[in-house]
């Protein structure tokens, strides 16, 4: 569970976050150590605050009441059933 959200915390930052360094024409920071996001997280950064969803700080709440969020969930959920079974890519 912890993977997938950080994964759905990656693909958001990086949905939203060029988005906003098109507009913004000012530096982003993206953040995708998970290490970091875990202390993020354990200092009172919530994941939840990014969709200004206040309450029950959970994944599933989140789904249900952000729908920004549900639609990064369902876009890459997607993806990932349009490619399964494939082998990725060489680097």
């Amino acid at each position: 569970m912890m993977r997938l959200a950080v994964l759905i915390a990656i693909a958001a930052i990086a949905v939203f976050g060029a988005q906003t360094a098109h507009a913004a024409d000012r530096p982003v920071t993206i953040v995708d150590d998970p290490r970091l996001l875990a202390a993020l997280d354990a200092k009172g950064y919530g994941f939840a605050g990014i969709f200004s969803v206040s309450g029950k700080n959970d994944l599933k709440a989140l789904y249900d009441t952000a729908p920004a969020y549900h639609a990064i969930v369902e876009t890459v959920a997607g993806t990932a059933r349009r490619h399964e079974g494939r082998r990725p890519a060489a680097l």
